[in-house]
């Protein structure tokens, strides 16, 4: 059994994610979460909620919602699809970094490469902590400026899940 850590981009500030792309994320998802896993994620509007719900229709996955003590970019559904909730009463980044304690691997959907993201992207410091950690899988980038961009020990998988090819950044 292995406790995953899933991040990713809220999508508000931004177009919404699209069913393609919402598609891709449960696509990779698919390929690494197997029944009995725990599924341990932030419980935002975007990749979280995305993984959330596609955690409640597979079944079989045991789900953590770590909020943090803002609860600004919370999604409605948390409370009704996780199996635990836990108010961590933490900042974003030390909720991230408790995240990654909990789990044993990490998957990470940021929106854009990192030199055009927020220097204060969550997802991106997640990936940071669970690669200092060694327990960072695959990153796929949902919105690269040139062609896919699948990176982590374990870029294949996500690559034939989505059927792309690697690119490196």
């Amino acid at each position: 059994m292995t406790t995953w850590v899933v991040t990713g981009s809220r999508p508000q500030t931004l177009a919404p994610y699209t069913e393609q792309e919402i598609y891709n994320i449960c696509a990779v998802l698919n390929a690494f979460l197997k029944t009995g896993d725990t599924l341990i994620q932030g419980g935002a509007r975007g990749v979280d909620s995305i993984a959330l719900r596609y955690a409640h229709k597979r079944g079989g996955l045991h789900t953590i919602t770590l909020l943090p003590r803002s609860r600004e970019f919370t999604s409605s559904i948390v409370k009704d699809l996780s199996d635990e909730v836990i108010e961590t009463n933490l900042g974003y980044w030390a909720r991230d970094a408790q995240e990654v304690e909990r789990a044993n691997k990490v998957l990470a959907f940021p929106a854009f490469e990192r030199k055009r993201s927020s220097k204060l992207s969550g997802t991106w410091h997640t990936w940071d902590l669970a690669i200092n950690s060694d327990k960072h899988s695959a990153l796929v980038v949902m919105r690269p400026t040139h062609g896919p961009i699948i990176v982590g020990p374990d870029w294949a998988i996500a690559s034939e899940a989505l059927g792309a090819q690697m690119t490196l950044f």
